[in-house]
């Protein structure tokens, strides 16, 4: 399985990794913070971890590819109040990271 990589101000190129054990939940997330190995993910998932030392980040002069992230939902046209909220709040967290 290909890791994405892209060198601060580079050009994106992919690592050809292998492991014994893949996943794409927050069960990597706990795996690393419990020293059984090294995940692959934006920084936003680890913050806490990081920030508390449970997690130590490596290959810091190398980012993730920029990458699309889209809210999905039936219609504009009577979108539910909780609906807009959530979408409000999803986009602050988003544009906080950047």
């Amino acid at each position: 399985m290909p890791w994405r990589f892209q060198a601060k101000g580079g050009e994106p190129f992919e690592l050809q990794v292998e492991s014994h054990w893949s996943s794409n939940s927050g069960t990597a997330l706990a795996a690393a913070a419990a020293g059984l190995g090294l995940t692959h993910l934006a920084n936003t998932y680890a913050d806490d971890l990081l920030s508390s030392g449970k997690l130590e980040a490596v290959l810091c002069d190398y980012e993730l590819p920029p990458s699309a992230t889209h809210i999905v939902y039936p219609s504009r046209q009577r979108l539910p109040y909780r609906m807009r909220l959530l979408i409000d709040f999803l986009v602050a967290q988003f544009d906080r990271k950047r």
